[in-house]
């Protein structure tokens, strides 16, 4: 349920469909790799207004 919640927020602030957001490991853990298709670095960090 809560790699589902995590999934849904991304793609919704993101702006894109489930099919371009996997989670590639951390499914049991609280610490996720998620791979997003079809954004780059700056592109991903402008929709999340974040500054890594």
């Amino acid at each position: 349920m809560a790699n589902q919640a995590i999934i849904r927020v991304l793609c919704e602030q993101l702006g894109i469909s489930r099919g371009q957001l996997t989670m590639t490991s951390g499914h049991a853990s609280r610490d996720k790799i998620i791979q997003i298709a079809g954004l780059d670095q700056a592109e991903i960090r402008s929709r999340l207004a974040i500054d890594l």
